[in-house]
């Protein structure tokens, strides 16, 4: 049957507003980190009019506010990175942290306790600082880069490393997919895909990701899960959110190879005297990145190319496939090849001490021959190769109003196009099924398409009074949802001489 659908202008519209209480500042940022704390002196009480400087010391970026009368600071919406934090006061000595990370999400707190003396004598405190949530309610964790760089990951799937996070399980990919039955909370598959912080999933189905996506441009990934807040929306399971690298004041990039030869790969004890299946794996990466003016402009570029067999054996009988008329070329292993490029290219500009924003894009492309209906008793003219496309613009834009109000701003187009095509072999009749037989003669795989285009628009605005933060916000979503059902004929058979019956005339309708 012949199936379109088409889902044009739908409007997705969420507003959210939350009052952080105390000096706890809630953790719903959903690509920056912030780092607060409370400025003292020797006995404990507050000191106002304390001039503290964050300096991200990657990129040159730096914010400065004085403290209120209760000695409390908060720095929200900061870009990741490495930073310092400088706290000084007339009539103390100044005090410096240094090495103080900041990931997706997280919170460091750096609370000063400053000795009288002269401001010219500074102390330094190294080794970052603790990272706490008092307000989170959560559950969740933060993938870093390192751990990025350095876990295996011969799928080359960065979707996999979901199952890293706490409370999930499910079973990972080997493809470019998702994990499958992935349970979060006791729910199945509800997963919201995010790609620094913009929409990344499908709008058909829940828990399935728009697109694919590198492990070359993975800076790190963020997972929140059970009572996240509603700047997240659209699921009740789990967030999962990859950050993309970045540039910075620093030239720095990698190259990666990994192999799998067929020769290399062991014989199967019941494969007997044929050739081995073609396991190839062969994946070249690299990615660079650094500045195009200090302190103010900055690139980062990524490239990885896959190809991976998926070789399907055939079992289908050569007695059964000589008396239903199958050739015998089309007995042979599906010669299945998975051929994906991946690109990303990200710009992030500081334009002011105000206002900082990045631009991204990506590309992807996967050309997959005899993808679908291969091997076991699929015939090779019951298959269909598959072709898949993928282009993602999004940016963000930082901006801070006042040191007490700041806004973040993102938006993103990304659009997908995937099909079934057929191939030199694909059968142009009727699919032919005997079940614990054989399945050729057409397959029922060509001609489906999905295309889906997801615009989207998010704000978020944060105002902070004294030991207060309110954040408010708003997200719209675009969404152009194409899809197009293949249309085929297929007969059942219960059996080899039925489906004889049936093509000599005998019995033409013994087929269901």
């Amino acid at each position: 049957m012949l199936q379109s659908e088409k889902l044009d202008g739908h409007l997705h519209f969420a507003v959210l507003l939350f009052l952080a209480a105390g000096t706890a500042f809630s953790q719903t940022q959903a690509i920056n980190g912030s780092i607060r704390g409370r400025v003292t002196d020797p006995t404990g009480s507050p000191i106002p009019q304390a001039r503290v400087a964050v300096e991200n010391t990657q990129t040159g970026f730096s914010r400065s506010v004085d403290t209120p009368d209760d000695g409390y600071y908060s720095f929200p919406n900061l870009p990741l990175g490495v930073y310092s934090v400088t706290v000084q006061k007339a009539g103390f000595e100044t005090q410096k942290h240094t090495d103080v990370a900041i990931d997706a999400g997280t919170e460091a707190v750096i609370d000063a306790e400053l000795r009288v003396g002269a401001t010219s004598t500074s102390i330094e405190v190294r080794g970052g600082a603790p990272v706490v949530e008092p307000a989170r309610t959560n559950i969740g964790r933060v993938i870093t880069h390192t751990e990025v760089d350095n876990l295996p990951l011969t799928s080359r799937n960065p979707y996999n490393f979901i199952l890293f996070q706490p409370g999930i399980s499910g079973h990972p990919n080997a493809e470019l997919g998702v994990p499958r039955l992935v349970n979060t909370t006791g729910l199945t598959d509800r997963i919201n895909y995010q790609m620094d912080g913009m929409a990344a999933t499908e709008s058909d189905r829940y828990g399935l990701r728009l697109f694919p996506i590198a492990d070359v441009y993975v800076g790190e990934v963020q997972t929140i899960s059970n009572s996240f807040t509603p700047e997240f929306g659209y699921t009740s399971g789990d967030i999962y959110n990859v950050i993309t690298g970045s540039g910075t004041n620093q030239f720095h990039g990698e190259f990666q190879y990994i192999g799998r030869p067929t020769d290399a790969s062991a014989r199967p004890p019941l494969l007997g005297t044929k050739p081995k299946p073609d396991l190839t794996l062969n994946d070249e990466s690299v990615n660079a990145g650094g500045p195009i003016i200090k302190d103010r402009l900055f690139l980062f570029g990524a490239y990885e190319h896959v190809t991976r067999g998926f070789p399907q054996p055939n079992t289908i009988s050569t007695t059964a496939a000589a008396q239903l008329g199958i050739a015998s070329n089309l007995l042979a292993t599906a010669p299945s090849v998975q051929h994906a490029h991946f690109a990303d290219v990200r710009a992030d500009w500081q334009i002011s001490q105000k206002h900082q924003v990045f631009v991204r894009l990506n590309y992807f492309r996967n050309t997959y021959p005899f993808n679908t209906n291969v091997g076991g008793q699929f015939a090779l003219d019951a298959a269909s190769d598959f072709r898949d496309r993928a282009y993602i613009a999004g940016a963000q834009l930082l901006s801070t109003f006042s040191p007490n109000v700041l806004n973040e701003l993102r938006v993103s187009e990304p659009y997908r196009n995937e099909r079934h095509i057929p191939n030199a072999l694909t059968g142009t009749g009727p699919v032919i099924n005997i079940p614990g037989v054989a399945n050729f003669g057409g397959s029922n795989a060509v001609g489906d398409v999905f295309a889906e285009k997801n615009q989207s628009f998010n704000d978020n605005l944060t105002v902070i009074r004294g030991g207060h933060t309110f954040k408010a916000g708003f997200g719209l979503q675009h969404i152009l949802d194409n899809q197009l059902s293949d249309t085929y004929s297929q007969y059942n058979f219960p059996t080899i001489q039925s489906y004889l019956n049936a093509k000599s005339g005998a019995s033409p309708f013994g087929y269901t």
